[in-house]
């Protein structure tokens, strides 16, 4: 017999979900989402560091992390700076710290 609980579980974002994750920040950010050009950045900047949430085979989670060096992460910055304009470009592969730098979820999906 085959289990009808719908199963939530994290994997590392793919190019192929760029679309999607680009749609679900439309719902969480109304007035300033991410292209799917900004998505796709991320995950080819460092795509062992960016995830996706997933509930019933849909992307409902989005997170994305960047590793920079230490004296990039303790100076003074802009989101903007560290992130290279939100593409994820400024990742260093040999970086000391692991910078998160989004983090969203569909809010139908929140408190599950």
């Amino acid at each position: 017999m085959k289990s009808s609980k719908k199963k939530l579980y994290t994997r590392t974002a793919t190019p192929a979900d760029a679309e999607a994750i680009s749609a679900l920040s439309g719902k969480v950010y109304k007035d300033a989402p991410y292209s799917t050009a900004h998505i796709r950045g991320q995950i080819n900047n460092y795509s062992e560091g960016v995830f996706v949430a997933i509930f019933d085979e849909k992307i409902v989670g989005y997170c994305a992390t960047i590793r920079v060096e230490e004296s990039a992460a303790l100076k003074k910055h802009t989101w903007r700076q560290i992130t290279g304009n939100g593409y994820g470009s400024t990742h260093r592969a040999n970086g000391d710290w692991l910078y998160g730098y989004e983090v969203f979820v569909d809010p139908d999906y929140r408190r599950l």
